[in-house]
């Protein structure tokens, strides 16, 4: 995911930030494998 993406997906979803940072999370462990 771009960042470009990444800004719409929040801006359109309005998540709070601890969602936000669980799938930051996620969106991490998925790179480093």
């Amino acid at each position: 995911m771009k960042v470009g993406e990444l800004h719409n997906y929040l801006q359109n979803n309005l998540v709070d930030f601890d969602e936000f940072a669980k799938y930051i999370a996620k969106h991490l462990e998925k790179e480093e494998e």
